[in-house]
């Protein structure tokens, strides 16, 4: 006499055991930033927006101004500001 066996039941636990340790090891892993809103986000503080200020100050003048030493000013403060921006983020 040959046995039935219920597969069904066996591919859909087996698929919620991957399924729920695929949801845990991502919770585990990856990190998620909750922002209270979309106009400020959480790594964007005083620091980043002074930083800012300074970036738009120096484009302003390389613009007018066309001076090599001042789009060199300005590319500098450019990087900074960036590598400030991606530091933020990797420590929340």
């Amino acid at each position: 006499m040959k046995e039935t066996h219920d597969t069904t039941s066996s591919t859909e636990t087996q698929w919620k055991k991957i399924k729920d340790t695929i949801i845990l090891t991502t919770k585990r892993h990856i990190p998620s930033i909750t922002n209270k809103n979309r106009l400020n986000p959480a790594w964007i503080d005083a620091e980043v927006i002074h930083e800012s200020h300074r970036k738009s100050c120096a484009l302003n003048k390389s613009e007018k101004s066309n001076k090599p030493e001042d789009k060199a000013r300005f590319k500098r403060i450019r990087n900074n500001l960036e590598n400030l921006v991606t530091g933020k983020l990797f420590e929340i």
